[in-house]
This record gives C-alpha cells, sequence and structure tokens, in this order.
C-alpha cells in the first residue's frame, strides 16, 4: 500500500511486482497482485484509476489520460 500511495504516478501490478523484487515476475505473481490491489482499492485504501492502474486514496498521483 505504501509503495502505490508514495508513487509520483499510477502503477501497474507488474510494477508493483517489481518493485517488490521479483525481477521476472511470472503471469500468476502479477495476477495474485492484481486481486490484492484490487482487494485494497474496494476497500478504499487505494484508488482505481484505469484499467489496471491504481494510486494512492487519495489521488495525488497523475491520473492516466
Amino acid at each position: 500500500m505504501t509503495l502505490v500511495s508514495s508513487a509520483d504516478r499510477p502503477l501497474r501490478p507488474k510494477e508493483v511486482a517489481i518493485a517488490l523484487g521479483r525481477t521476472n515476475p511470472k503471469r500468476t505473481q502479477i495476477e495474485g497482485i492484481r486481486a490484492t490491489l484490487k482487494r485494497l482499492a474496494d476497500g478504499g485504501h487505494l484508488r482505481k484509476v484505469g484499467p489496471g492502474l491504481f494510486t494512492g486514496p487519495s489521488g495525488d498521483a497523475e491520473e492516466a489520460a
């Protein structure tokens, strides 16, 4: 949550996986992170700002065009 919230732009699940140390994440790892990000967004801890793009709850990061 902190990683996505502190980013200067919305992040994709693959970018989160790489930032967490998975240098070449498998599709199943990416899908797991996507599901977690979606649950956090549904709970109000993050915001989904586009297809596969997540940012902090306040939306401080620049939204995708």
